[in-house]
């Protein structure tokens, strides 16, 4: 009865190793130790064999680990975003995308404000851009902000003409906002 939970409790770490891999990049020797370490410990259960014998094998190979990701650094340089891009190809093959989002949010930075973030050793060094440019709205619910037209230095009649371009109303536009010298309408 006890081999059962054993094997029950084996198979249920070896979902969330696999969870932790493919969601956290665990790397593929670290994955493999931790495999060989749970045989390791089923096979002296099953044969009787004092588990502390499994405590000094699983010891023996987390020291080996150590070493072999110690001498094993990844010094290549590989950009993850670059001008508030992110580059999926490179994120696919070398990090995780929930752990990306997870560090931007962790330090608030916004993808339009990185100039590039680049991964080496594991680590990630953000360059944040110096030409920020986040959404100025103009137009809220048919209504104009004027506060908002000063600040970015156009007028109303600007604004005007540019309605008038795509033959819209100030009344009949639900959203317009202004960003990187363009102006963008949302409407029904």
């Amino acid at each position: 009865m006890i081999y059962f939970f054993i094997n029950i409790l084996m198979y249920l770490l070896i979902i969330l190793l696999l969870i932790r891999y493919f969601i956290n990049r665990m790397n593929i020797i670290s994955f493999c130790v931790i495999l060989f370490n749970m045989n390791v410990f089923l096979f002296f259960i099953y044969q009787n064999i004092n588990f502390l014998y499994g405590i000094l094998v699983s010891i023996v190979s987390i020291i080996l680990l150590y070493f072999i990701e110690l001498f094993n650094k990844d010094s290549k340089e590989i950009v993850l975003i670059k001008d508030g891009n992110i580059n999926f190809h490179e994120l696919i093959n070398n990090y995780s995308y929930f752990k990306l989002i997870s560090y931007l949010k962790l330090h608030h930075y916004h993808l339009d404000e990185i100039a590039y973030c680049i991964k080496k050793n594991n680590h990630l060094t953000i360059i944040k851009n110096k030409n920020i440019s986040f959404p100025i709205s103009l137009i809220l619910d048919g209504k104009l902000i004027n506060e908002n037209l000063s600040l970015i230095n156009k007028s109303e009649e600007w604004l005007k003409k540019e309605l008038l371009k795509r033959n819209l109303l100030i009344k009949n536009v639900d959203y317009a906002y202004f960003k990187q010298n363009k102006i963008y309408f949302v409407n029904n």
